[in-house]
This record gives C-alpha cells, structure tokens and sequence, in this order.
C-alpha cells in the first residue's frame, strides 16, 4: 500500500461528479446497527453522496428508526474515521443527491 504524505484541496472531474482527492484516497462504508444490536457493513462505496443515497434508502425502510446508521472513512494508510450522520442527511424526505 502506498504511503500518502499529504492531502491536497485539489479536484478531479470524475464524469460529471466532481469529486476531491481526499475522497479518492479514502474507502467509504456504511455501518447499520440492526435494532441497535446487530452490527454488519456494506461497501465501500465510490463516493460520499453514494454511501448517504445508500443511508436514506436503509432509513426508508426502517421509518420507525430502530437502526443506528454510521459512516465510516478508511484512509489508504488504513486509519478509521467512525461518525454519525444528521437526521436532515438521512431523512426519508431528503432529496436524494
């Protein structure tokens, strides 16, 4: 695996998606607690807007929210960020992006 040693603000036009170096570099999951219990991962996902898509799609379908819905960004140095998401990013009455 190759070392990263800097993080530019630079982007790419990837098809019509611009998308930032940092995001290129870094591995998108998606962590879903089944009724706050159960922990599984699905991904990785090309890029952030995929992996929220695919965080409102979960939310539909569990409108009585019984499910944590995480996000989690892997570096290429293999560091883990682990975060939650906003009711406003995930809400079923969000337009999709």
């Amino acid at each position: 695996m190759a070392e990263v040693t800097e993080i530019r603000a630079t982007k790419r036009v990837i098809g019509a998606e611009f998308v930032s170096m940092r995001e290129k570099i870094m591995t998108h999951w998606l962590v879903v607690v089944e009724n706050d219990i159960e922990p599984r991962i699905e991904g990785p996902f090309k890029s952030d807007r995929m992996r929220i898509n695919a965080a409102r799609r979960h939310r539909r379908n569990d409108p009585e929210k019984r499910d944590g819905i995480f996000g989690l960004d892997i570096s290429a140095s293999g560091s883990p960020e682990f975060y939650h998401f906003a009711s406003c990013e995930i809400s079923p009455e969000t337009n999709a992006v």
